[in-house]
């Protein structure tokens, strides 16, 4: 009972079933909405820093621009 979920940033993520994770252990109910919810979570943390990483990727393609037409713009 293994379904996939699709991040916003096209990768996609496996995710558990509660009635799957409560069937490969024995775990009462508050137990296994906690496994779902660090599920969750993991989930916003990992797509968390994926947008972190985009937002220096953006921002060093930024500076490198502004410097290159700076530079070009008192070179000539």
């Amino acid at each position: 009972m293994c379904a996939l979920l699709v991040s916003y940033h096209g990768f996609l993520t496996p995710s558990l079933s509660s009635s799957a994770i409560a069937n490969q252990e024995s775990l009462s109910g508050l137990e296994t909405e906690m496994r779902k919810l660090e599920g969750v979570v993991k989930e916003i943390v990992d797509e968390l820093n994926y947008l972190k990483k985009r937002e220096e990727r953006f921002a060093d393609t930024n500076r490198q621009f502004s410097f290159g037409l700076l530079r070009s713009a008192t070179c000539h």
